[in-house]
């Protein structure tokens, strides 16, 4: 049995793996961690399992993350992405800065498909990372995401209001509110699709897939020529390789 945990900006997100499958997917606000390790304790107890493993992604806070791996071991073994351990992939990426939450899309990506891969995560932040046939990870973009978007314009502005509108494609809008949405939603796809084409000019066969909380909204107003898969697990397929890549090399 294997505990694979994300922990990002906004939520905790745990999977628990049995003999290959997902047979549970908890979420939890940032620091409710109490409350997610009862969940998995209660699924652990059920199947009782004769080895347990854990893996985390995390891009918070080293001393939170500290505190969340402290509280898993009494599960197993607890390993922490870093962009400086054993990968499924060649990581061409030049600095070490390199976040846990890409690492584990990336390895999610060699896992599951057998070709040039564009890796769209669609979260607090929007990435783009792209991995070839080679299994060299080349590295990607970083964008802010609707949320950010929209907290920017409020914080930075005197007037804008505070939005978190997330059904509004209009082009042109005709209150202040709508004009905001139409700016934030359709020009954030803008960037997307533009960004997919891009990368498809570039890299022959190029496989793109979306994952992350806003990628079936996005998937479904991007143009349907596009081809993009969704896979909302990516980063927990991703972590499960990370984590039997390690035993395997220790083996």
């Amino acid at each position: 049995m294997l505990l694979a945990v994300d922990r990002g900006n906004t939520l905790d997100k745990c999977v628990v793996f049995n003999n290959g499958e997902i047979i549970a997917h908890f979420t939890e606000i940032n620091r409710r961690f109490n409350k997610l390790i009862c969940d998995v304790s209660e699924i652990i107890r059920r199947f009782n399992p004769t080895e347990c493993g854990c893996i985390i992604s995390s891009v918070g806070d080293k001393d939170g993350e500290k505190e969340f791996a402290d509280n898993l071991k009494p599960f197993g073994k607890v390993l922490t992405v870093s962009a400086d351990m054993p990968l499924p992939f060649y990581n061409g990426y030049k600095s070490q800065s390199l976040g846990a939450d890409r690492i584990a899309a990336v390895a999610g990506a060699e896992k599951l498909y057998q070709s040039n891969v564009l890796v769209i995560d669609a979260g607090t932040c929007i990435t783009f990372d792209y991995l070839g046939t080679d299994k060299k990870y080349s590295g990607g973009s970083i964008s802010p995401g609707f949320g950010i978007k929209y907290k920017a314009l409020h914080n930075f502005t005197a007037n804008l209001p505070l939005l978190d509108i997330m059904d509004y494609v209009d082009l042109c809008g005709d209150t202040t509110e709508k004009s905001i949405a139409s700016g934030v939603i359709n020009g954030t796809l803008a960037e997307i699709e533009q960004t997919i084409k891009n990368y498809q000019l570039r890299f022959d066969n190029l496989k793109t897939v979306i994952t992350g909380g806003d990628c079936k909204f996005i998937a479904g107003k991007l143009s349907e020529n596009l081809d993009i898969e969704v896979e909302e697990n990516l980063v927990f397929w991703g972590l499960k390789n990370i984590y039997e890549f390690n035993e395997q090399k220790k083996s």
